[in-house]
C-alpha cells in the first residue's frame, strides 16, 4: 500500500470509494435508506472536489488504484475518512491514520476532531479517540446518529515516557 497526497486527477476515485464504501460497507448500522440519503448519487456531486480542496487529502493506492482516502482540515478536523470495501480492514486506513497524525503533529496541531459516523466512530476509537458528544444530523431528510470526536496529540516526547 502506498501513500501520497491526492491530485485533482484523484477526485473522481475518491468519489467512488466514499459511494461504494457508503453503499456496500457491511454492517448493520445504516439501512438502504439512510445510505441513499448519505450518498444518493452514483456520479460525484459538485460539493465533493471542494471538500478534497479544503485540506491535505491523502490516499492509499494498491495494485488497483486509490483504496482509502482521508482528508486533514488546517483547523485539524478529519473531514473525510473512507477505504474501499476491498481494502476495509486490511490496514489502509489505519496507515493513512498513522500518515494524518503525523502531518498533523507537523502542522504544530494538538488536536483533532471529527464528526463520525457510527461505522467511523469504530475505527476511531481503535486509534485513541474519545467522543466528545452524541448527536444527530440530517442528510436529505434522513436522521443521522454521529460522534463529535477528538484526539489529543501531546508532545512525541510526551507519549515515549
Amino acid at each position: 500500500m502506498r501513500l501520497r497526497p491526492a491530485t485533482r486527477d484523484d477526485h473522481s476515485a475518491l468519489y467512488a470509494i466514499y459511494y461504494g464504501a457508503v453503499h456496500d460497507a457491511p454492517g448493520a448500522f445504516y439501512d438502504q435508506a439512510q445510505r441513499n440519503a448519505w450518498a444518493p448519487q452514483r456520479d460525484m456531486p459538485s460539493w465533493f472536489p471542494q471538500r478534497l480542496s479544503a485540506g491535505l487529502a491523502l490516499l492509499a493506492e494498491d495494485e488497483h488504484g486509490p483504496a482509502a482516502f482521508m482528508v486533514l482540515t488546517p483547523s485539524g478536523c478529519l473531514d473525510f475518512a473512507y477505504a474501499h470495501p476491498r481494502v476495509m480492514g486490511q490496514g489502509a486506513a489505519d496507515a493513512l491514520h498513522d500518515e494524518i497524525v503525523a502531518r498533523a503533529r507537523g502542522m504544530g496541531l494538538s488536536k483533532l476532531h471529527a464528526e463520525a459516523s457510527q461505522y467511523a466512530r469504530r475505527f476511531l476509537s481503535r486509534h485513541g479517540w474519545t467522543v466528545a458528544r452524541l448527536f444527530q444530523t440530517e442528510r436529505n431528510g434522513t436522521v443521522f446518529n454521529q460522534a463529535e470526536m477528538e484526539l489529543r496529540l501531546p508532545p512525541q516526547s510526551e507519549e515515549r515516557s
